[in-house]
């Protein structure tokens, strides 16, 4: 499970790297600055939710290799 998760949050931060980048990129970063509240409050959320779906995916994987084991 820890090398599953290393992976999902290396690409959690590289998606919002890059993500971050285009914003500016494409629109001006004042607008960046304007809307960073709402913008690491979704990033905050997102980063639970991907915490959670992890490790509710790897309890239900455990609980299927017991029940093979039985």
């Amino acid at each position: 499970m820890k090398g599953y998760m290393q992976i999902v949050m290396g690409a959690y931060f590289l998606i919002v790297a890059a993500g971050l980048f285009l914003w500016i990129h494409f629109f001006s970063a004042n607008s960046l600055i304007k809307n960073i509240i709402p913008v690491a409050l979704g990033l905050i959320v997102l980063w639970f939710l991907l915490i959670y779906t992890v490790m509710k995916q790897a309890k239900q994987h455990r609980r299927k290799k017991e029940e093979n084991k039985l």
